[in-house]
């Protein structure tokens, strides 16, 4: 197995299933923990940064400062947050920051003629009884 130079160490909570794929994965590629983490964050950490800015993440602009949001014990907003939040494994509080940049973003305008609507066009049944 290859030694990795000038190695940190970290604490990080990981489930059973994880750590024991983790162990197979590197086994079978005969890596040391460190390598193989090393790979692993190379490799996918692009893919996931892609991934997190296409839901807006990166759209984050400015200092942030605390804010009073109300969240709504009829819907369940609080509840529905720590149910993905558990699902996911991300911090509620980014699923929230996610879920009011995705709901603010501005979709972009279409250009040439709108859409039929009211005023846009006559209906043909109009124009026939003109």
């Amino acid at each position: 197995m290859e030694k990795a130079i000038d190695t940190v160490f970290r604490v990080v909570r990981l489930s059973e299933p994880l750590r024991e794929d983790l162990r197979r994965a590197r086994e079978a590629k005969d890596q040391t923990n460190a390598v193989y983490i090393a790979e692993a964050v190379a490799d996918q950490l692009p893919k996931v940064v892609e991934a997190l800015q296409s839901l807006g993440f990166a759209t984050v602009k400015g200092p942030r400062r605390p804010a009073r949001l109300p969240f709504s014990t009829e819907a369940g907003t609080l509840k529905t947050l720590r149910t993905a939040s558990q699902e996911t494994g991300l911090p509620a509080i980014q699923l929230l920051t996610a879920c009011l940049l995705a709901a603010t973003q501005r979709s972009p305008r279409k250009r040439g003629r709108p859409a039929t609507g009211k005023g846009t066009r006559k209906s043909r049944k109009s124009e026939a009884t003109s």
